[in-house]
């Protein structure tokens, strides 16, 4: 007989109720099915899936909700589905069995869809995540604990989330929403429904209708939009709201966001802050005359105008403030979007909008304040109840605007900590005093002073004062007539705007200047650079000072003075006649000029070699000229680009070029020594020497054919482009070359190793006392006395064969960072490569016999074979030595000094 286990029956279903795809299927039928010859239950389970793939139901076929009657199976779910939704039914494992006990097959993608029920619906759900839709009549749906889905649908319906992040839909009709204990989402839709989140950060949506919301504790999200007139209550937290202008709101305590439009003529608008430091988002559409009745409440309130045109007419909507605080710490407005509106439609410039000239007013009406926009007439922004305009002070406006038009701001002075003083837009004072400040004058002509500590000053708009103090300071401003001082310490200054003046007095400073104006570098060693379209007059003051004028275009003019010291003036490609340097030093120990910005145009050795650059005497003064084409060019190709006043052209020597160029055209290079530390030298464009002496140093060769020299240590070497002598000297030496080993062909010759570009971009070089080559991805070892030849002939040794590039630089990688050889050769004496090799369990003297033919390839010599089998028998020293004995013997050095000598690959292991 054929054992019918995992055999596909012939079975086969053939027709299903509801069927695949159905819908408006009854939420309470059962699901038949139809086969085309008798089954019975296997082992597997039906399971009924939601649109989200959750389980909803999960039993046996062999259970009590499975019948089975010849070739009918009837499946009764343990509970009605949900109404409203994409079901899936799913088969696990063999759930059907034919007569004779094979498998059926599992149909797939058996979906439909329940239709909503006929009757109205009054449902508990679990403590799962339920889906609970409800009929078009009156339903009581209750979602329990758990992350449920209530759909109301028609019907004055009362839904309720229950414990959980509940998701609640009301539908038409007047329905009642509970969100309950957790993070819920409720929608009323049409009808007047009342919204209830509960405790969390509830989120409640109505669209139309007189509603109900409120929000509970937690912070919350209100929306109420369309039409209708509903009462909003926030609760406590921090709530935000968006209202319609006839609603009437209570935001409860905390600081609460309410956005309010007044989209139309209506005056039945209420809406209260409560407790916290509320702002009111307010928008006043033109063309309408109604007004809304706001109340802060406790705690400081802002209140925030927007104007929207969308509509003709003078008039505008408005607001009505019932308890306005005026004076110091009162409420305040926020006139920002009105300054931008009104920026955008009528040009207006920053500045205090209530100066002459502006566009808002304050004006008595009875007891109360009015604010005024003065545009295509008056009109009346806001109402303050009970408030006379006298009491009001720039401490009512964002910003700091006084509402007399005046400019002073404030005078704010920092404690002896870390403060944060912030400015309003109009002209402040900000004392930082002790302490790493932050002081901000925001707009308006500012004076901010830093005094001790690592301070940063940032200005704003307006023409301002920043005073760095002692201390290693930041001082940045952009825009007006600003002076910047950055006082003693190491500051860094950051300057544009018209006729400005940036100090950076004592200390090493880093000033960057663009636009109209004057620098000066003062005592130190300082920075200045100079950034594109600037007129600027650049001053090092005394020490070194580097004059970086590389970023100088078009109309640009400046005038740069070095002052006491050797000072660099880096130049580059600029427009003719736009640089000059007042007061530059010829001659050895004098200035230096710094031609890298136009190197990169004239990279095979000097510009002045290679007709790039030259100079040229004009009257008392020397120009620099530049050509992009060098020698191959015409005379017309030349183009000034710096002028030192009152110098010959005679007495420039290398002494005044950055990296030894020479004004004669010479290739000879710098000398660059080391001492006795770890050094980073680095050469340039010219035929260089650098020696490192003592430490572990880094050499970079750069350009031209230069001359490295390590000295002691276990240095780096990079000779960069040309043909270079790179000479480890002692210790362990390595060269770097970022390049793949096919791009390089490597020979002997007179005793050193040569590399050769085969792409011509580095040239040849020469490599004296170097252990490795580091190439991309592969290393190239040439220490055949050392680490790399040991294991090299260790491989030979065991295996019988050249090493493999990957476990060769496997092996090397340990050998480098201290692994000793005879640890090495115990892990190559238990591989399976050795046993293969040698035989799983070999005598001692098949060993020995065989170590003779593998490492020195002859017979045994019988005193020699004496001496090893003696070792291993008596247990003198383990394999692994006696492997390394062979290895490293003289004979078997000899036999591969030609083949390591000539250095040899593996691939860089970097674990």
């Amino acid at each position: 007989m054929k054992n019918q286990k995992n055999m596909t029956s012939t079975v086969t279903l053939i027709s299903s109720s509801p069927s695949v795809r159905a819908e408006s299927v009854d939420a309470r039928s059962n699901i038949v099915l139809t086969f085309s010859g008798p089954v019975k239950a296997g082992a597997g389970k039906f399971e009924i899936l939601d649109r989200s793939d959750r389980t909803l139901v999960s039993e046996p076929m062999s259970g009590s909700h499975v019948t089975i009657s010849g070739n009918t199976v009837t499946i009764d779910p343990p509970r009605d589905l949900p109404y409203l939704s994409s079901i899936k039914l799913v088969f696990t494992g063999d759930w059907l069995l034919d007569s004779s006990g094979a498998a059926i097959s599992t149909p797939s993608d058996f979906i439909f869809w329940t239709g909503m029920s006929a009757t109205a619906l009054d449902m508990q759900g679990t403590d799962m995540a339920d889906i609970l839709h409800g009929s078009d009549l009156v339903d009581r749906l209750d979602g329990g604990a758990g992350n449920d889905e209530i759909g109301g649908f028609g019907g004055n319906d009362v839904l309720a989330g229950g414990l959980g992040d509940d998701s609640v839909w009301g539908g038409d009709g007047d329905d009642l929403l509970l969100g309950g204990d957790g993070n819920d989402f409720l929608q009323g839709n049409e009808g007047n429904d009342v919204l209830e989140g509960g405790a969390g950060d509830d989120e409640l949506r109505d669209f139309a209708g007189n509603d109900t919301l409120s929000g509970g504790d937690g912070n919350d999200r209100i929306y109420s939009w369309g039409p209708g007139r509903s009462f909003i209550d926030g609760g406590r937290g921090d709530d935000s709201i968006i209202a319609r202008q006839s609603d009437i709101v209570a935001a409860g305590d905390g600081n609460d966001i309410i956005q309010l439009q007044l989209l139309s003529d209506s005056t039945d608008g209420r809406v209260d802050g409560g407790a916290g430091d509320d702002r009111f988002e307010i928008g006043l559409l033109t063309g309408t005359s109604g007004s809304i009745n706001l109340t802060g409440g406790s705690g400081r309130d802002t209140y925030v105008l927007q104007l929207s045109r969308n509509h003709e007419g003078v008039g505008a909507g408005r607001g009505e403030i019932t308890d306005f605080a005026a004076g110091v710490r009162g409420d305040q407005i926020d006139l920002a979007p009105l300054i931008i509106d009104y920026q955008y439609k009528h040009g207006y410039n920053t500045g205090n909008p209530f100066a002459p000239g502006g566009f808002v007013r304050l004006q008595s009406d009875g007891a109360d304040t009015l604010l005024l926009l003065l545009e295509d007439g008056e009109r009346t922004l806001l109402r303050l109840k009970n408030v006379q305009p006298q009491q009001l002070t720039g401490d009512n406006f964002v910003g700091g605007y006084r509402p007399d038009g005046g400019s002073q701001g404030l005078s704010l002075q920092g404690t002896g900590a870390n403060d944060v003083l912030t400015g309003y837009e109009v002209d402040d004072q900000l004392m930082g005093g002790h302490g790493d400040d932050v002081l901000d004058g925001a707009g308006g002509n500012d004076v901010l002073r830093g005094g001790a500590g690592v301070d940063e000053l940032l200005g704003g708009y307006g023409d301002d004062v920043l005073d760095g103090g002692t201390g290693n300071d930041v001082l940045r401003d952009y825009s007006g007539r600003n002076t910047l001082r950055g006082g003693a310490g190491n500051d860094s200054l950051s300057v544009g705007g018209t006729d400005f003046v940036a100090e950076g007095d004592d200390g090493d400073d880093i000033i960057y200047a663009g636009g109209n104006g004057r620098v000066s570098g003062g005592n130190g060693n300082d920075v200045l650079r100079a950034a594109a379209g600037a007129m600027l007059i650049l001053d090092g003051g005394s020490g070194n000072d580097t004059i970086d004028i590389t970023g100088i275009f078009g109309g640009a003019i400046v005038t740069a003075s070095g002052g006491s010291g050797r000072d660099v003036f880096n130049v580059g490609n600029v427009a003719p006649n736009r640089v000059t340097v007042s007061d530059f030093t010829t001659g050895a120990g004098g200035d230096l000029i710094d031609v890298s910005g136009v190197m990169p145009y004239s990279p095979n050795g000097n510009p002045f070699g290679t007709g790039h650059l030259r100079l040229r005497q004009e009257g008392l003064d020397t120009i620099l000229e530049f050509s992009w084409a060098g020698a191959a060019g015409s005379g017309t190709d030349w183009r000034d680009i710096a002028t030192f006043s009152n110098t010959n052209a005679a007495d420039f020597t290398r002494d005044n070029f950055l990296h030894g160029i020479s004004p004669d055209g010479g290739n000879e290079g710098p000398t660059l020594v080391g001492g006795s530390g770890n050094d980073e030298l680095r050469g340039q464009f010219l035929n260089d020497l650098l020696e490192g002496n003592d430490g572990n140093d880094q050499l970079y060769g750069g350009f031209g054919n230069d001359v490295l020299r390590g000295g002691n240590g276990d240095d780096m070497l990079d000779g960069g482009g040309g043909d270079d002598l790179l000479d480890g000297g002692a210790g362990f030496d390595v060269v770097q070359l970022a390049r793949k080993r096919f791009d390089f062909k490597i020979w002997v010759e007179n005793g050193s190793f040569k590399v050769q570009d085969l792409q011509g971009l580095s040239g040849t070089d020469t490599l004296q006392g170097i252990e490795r080559l580091q190439l991309d991805g592969t290393t190239v070892a040439f220490d055949g006395n050392g680490v790399g030849g040991q294991v090299y002939r260790l491989y030979q040794a065991a295996f019988d064969r050249a090493p493999d590039q990957v476990g060769m630089g496997f092996w090397i990688h340990h050998a480098d960072r201290g692994q000793d050889l005879v640890s090495i050769a115990e892990a190559f004496v238990t591989s399976a490569e050795f046993k293969t090799l040698y035989g799983a369990a070999p005598t001692n003297a098949e060993v020995i016999d065989r170590l003779y033919y593998n490492v020195l390839h002859r017979a045994p010599d019988a005193e020699g074979r004496a001496f090893w089998l003696d070792v291993l028998d008596r247990k003198l020293a383990p394999l692994s030595s006696v492997l390394v004995g062979f290895s490293e013997s003289k004979e078997n050095v000899a036999n591969l000094a030609e083949v390591i000598g000539k250095g040899f690959d593996y691939t860089t292991w970097y674990g």
